[in-house]
């Protein structure tokens, strides 16, 4: 996502299986997108999620739904 001219947003979706989800919020620069921040922010067990940028207030929204919760034992 672009945050502006110069920075881009990446949101990494990690899945070490599927019961669990990661996904990690990384910038970087528009000459070099190969070299990644380190997290700016780690959200865990989300199952479907949404990310919006709110350009004219300059908020992010993420919108998740976890359709599939953990079973006990």
């Amino acid at each position: 996502m672009v945050l502006d001219d110069s920075a881009i947003a990446f949101f990494l979706v990690r899945t070490p299986n599927w019961k669990k989800f990661r996904i990690e919020v990384r910038t970087a620069a528009v000459r070099s997108p190969f070299y990644l921040s380190p997290p700016k922010g780690i959200y865990e067990t989300y199952g479907r999620t949404l990310v919006y940028f709110d350009r004219e207030n300059g908020k992010w929204f993420m919108y998740f739904y976890d359709r599939y919760p953990l079973s006990k034992g």
